[in-house]
C-alpha cells in the first residue's frame, strides 16, 4: 500500500489480554471494554513490520490511535 493509505485486515490486540480485533477495509477498528489508563496495543499484519503503541484511555471516553506500518523486507 502507498504511504498513508489505510490498511484492512490489520490485527489489533491489547497486550496482556485476549481483547482485540481487526481493521476494516478503511483501516478503522473499534475495541470495547478497555480498562482506563495507559494501554499497549500490538498492531500486526503479514508483510508489514509490527508496532506496539501506548494509548491513554479515559473512563467513559473514546480514544483514537492511528498507527503507521512499514512494509517488511523479504529476502
Amino acid at each position: 500500500a502507498a504511504a498513508g493509505t489505510p490498511l484492512g485486515n490489520v490485527n489489533i490486540r491489547v497486550v496482556g489480554t485476549t481483547n482485540g480485533g481487526q481493521t476494516n477495509e478503511q483501516g478503522q477498528y473499534t475495541l470495547r471494554a478497555i480498562t482506563p489508563g495507559a494501554v499497549q496495543l500490538q498492531v500486526t499484519r503479514i508483510g508489514y513490520t509490527s508496532q506496539t503503541v501506548t494509548v491513554n484511555v479515559a473512563a467513559g471516553q473514546t480514544a483514537t490511535q492511528n498507527v503507521a506500518l512499514g512494509q517488511a523486507a523479504f529476502s
